[in-house]
């Protein structure tokens, strides 16, 4: 009897601790019930409240809830505050809310998941930066290449490479930085006229970098010889001006812009020098065309000028040729006398005149 009693009493015990127990799994406190009631509220200053007692609480169930009204729709500035209380929390379930934002329409909104993720410790985060990389906002991809560059930068080489082509300028200084010095060739294989100023970067760190050996940056230099393009030119003057003086890639930059700027003076020397020798030889060969070309375009215009011209100062001039010619045949023609004066024809005629008169007068 003494027996059954006690299994008796010990069975009752155990079984109602375990109801306890499962109760207080079941039942919530009243401080996370009025939270998650205010979650669900319509007014954007109770939501507030509630997000940042659940940052301040750090329990799974305020994570559940908030990662539940998040996917129902929060404006962006209440989603910029729930993201906040997610990254303070630190859970997967929370890595995986903001995984899940990452491709939200709103840019400040992605910017801030970038800035975000990296603090998570979260296996499946490196994808999710690497494929942000070709966000259409500049902020955000700049931001995802921070934030690689934190963590795990050989993980994703091959995203920041192509993004640095594309001209992430952040994404080519970590290139820069932190490639391997293997893959300087592949690099020194991918320059051309398209990409150079997006690598530019990368080949400026890697100039300045001890462990890549100095066979690989004269490699450099001379691939950007041999391009002989504009953004090369630019690169070499870069390498030559930033470069410290104990730099090989200094000295051999600044060997090839001095051979460049030699060339060009030799080049404007012979230019200049060309236009006199062909002044000198010019005109022996010109001058003959020009004396045949005078002469018939003479031939063409004078008769013209004659034809029209001339009949009309004949015409003009001859009658007073012929008014001077007479008076001096008159003056020549006049009779003189023995003392050589002229004579006047009026007095031989009055002579004659009297012996008629005398003829008359006898009849």
């Amino acid at each position: 009897m003494r027996m059954t009693i006690i299994f008796t009493v010990v069975v009752s015990a155990w079984m109602v601790t375990n109801l306890n127990i499962a109760e207080a799994k079941t039942k919530k406190p009243m401080g996370e019930s009025r939270a998650y009631q205010k979650l669900e509220s319509h007014q954007s200053g109770d939501i507030a409240k509630a997000i940042e007692q659940i940052r301040k609480e750090k329990k799974p169930s305020g994570v559940r809830a908030l990662s539940k009204r998040i996917r129902e729709g929060l404006s962006p500035q209440l989603l910029l505050k729930a993201i906040d209380a997610l990254v303070a929390i630190k859970s997967n379930l929370a890595a995986k809310t903001l995984i899940d934002l990452s491709s939200h329409r709103s840019e400040a909104v992605r910017k801030k998941i970038v800035m975000s993720l990296p603090v998570m410790r979260y296996p499946k985060i490196m994808p999710v930066l690497a494929e942000m990389l070709d966000d259409p906002d500049p902020q955000v991809r700049s931001q995802a290449a921070i934030s690689i560059g934190k963590l795990r930068p050989q993980a994703a080489m091959k995203q920041l490479i192509s993004a640095a082509k594309r001209g992430v300028l952040e994404a080519s200084e970590i290139v820069g930085k932190k490639v391997r010095s293997g893959r300087v060739p592949a690099l020194i294989g991918m320059l051309d006229e398209d990409n150079i100023s997006g690598l530019t970067p990368v080949f400026l760190e890697l100039a300045l970098r001890k462990d890549v050996q100095n066979k690989q940056k004269l490699a450099i230099v001379t691939r950007l010889d041999k391009m002989s393009t504009t953004g090369s030119k630019r690169l070499l003057i870069k390498l030559a001006k930033t470069l410290p003086k104990w730099n090989v890639a200094k000295l051999a930059a600044a060997n090839v812009l001095i051979r460049d700027i030699e060339q060009k003076e030799k080049e404007k020397a012979e230019k200049k020098a060309a236009p006199k020798e062909k002044a000198k030889v010019a005109p022996k060969a010109k001058a003959a065309p020009r004396a045949k070309a005078a002469p018939k375009e003479k031939a063409k215009v004078e008769p013209k000028e004659k034809a029209k011209v001339a009949p009309k100062e004949k015409a003009k001039a001859a009658p007073k040729k012929k008014a001077k010619v007479e008076k001096k045949a008159e003056k020549k023609e006049k009779p003189k006398d023995k003392n050589g004066k002229p004579k006047d024809e009026n007095k031989n005629k009055k002579e004659i005149i009297p012996p008629k008169t005398e003829k008359k007068e006898k009849k």
